[in-house]
């Protein structure tokens, strides 16, 4: 089909024409702009941004064939995207004046793991005596539930009930330190 027949079904709002359009031009769009950024999921962000402008403009968007207007409008996408990456970069170093900004990420991921190890501890501290024992064994000294068992004169299936009851203790009061990790690691 002509490509400005296209263009006209899809301003008068044919999703399937559309979809035609979507489906020819994304695959090349999309390795195009990998090609340039060099980052898979900022060129999937901005072809899929590419086509939602499309769609949502259709009816003030005047070109005559689909295809250039995408790939002019797929590079100003990724120039603006490359100095918008640009920017922030010249933000971070001046906010964070570090020799190295990889450094100060090291630094707060140091810091991350000890409020973790803290908050662990913690959770170790609350629990009753005899279920705090059992875990410490078991995590701490590395001793196997059979070797727990013998040592306290228990069964295997006792210990490993109890050290799951001490695990659930422990990560319902961690939510917020892991909800901080996730979001740190999300971030880098």
């Amino acid at each position: 089909m002509d490509d400005s027949i296209l263009f006209n079904k899809i301003q008068d709002g044919d999703m399937t024409a559309f979809y035609q359009v979507y489906m020819s031009y994304w695959p090349l769009l999309y390795s195009h702009a990998v090609r340039m950024l060099r980052d898979e999921e900022e060129a999937k962000d901005i072809v899929q941004d590419l086509f939602i402008y499309a769609w949502e403009n259709r009816s003030k968007i005047h070109f005559e064939k689909i295809k250039p207007f995408l790939y002019v409008s797929l590079r100003n996408r990724v120039i603006n995207q490359s100095l918008r990456n640009k920017v922030e970069q010249k933000y971070l170093k001046r906010t964070f004046p570090v020799h190295n900004f990889d450094e100060y990420l090291h630094v707060e991921e140091d810091i991350l793991y000890k409020e973790l190890e803290a908050e662990i501890e913690k959770g170790i501290e609350a629990l009753p005596p005899k279920m705090q024992a059992i875990f410490r064994m078991s995590r701490v000294e590395n001793l196997s539930h059979k070797e727990i068992a013998e040592q306290l004169k228990v069964t295997t299936d006792n210990v490993k009930k109890t050290i799951n009851r001490a695990l659930k203790i422990i990560r319902s009061g961690m939510t917020k330190i892991i909800f901080t990790f996730f979001l740190f690691f999300m971030s880098t």
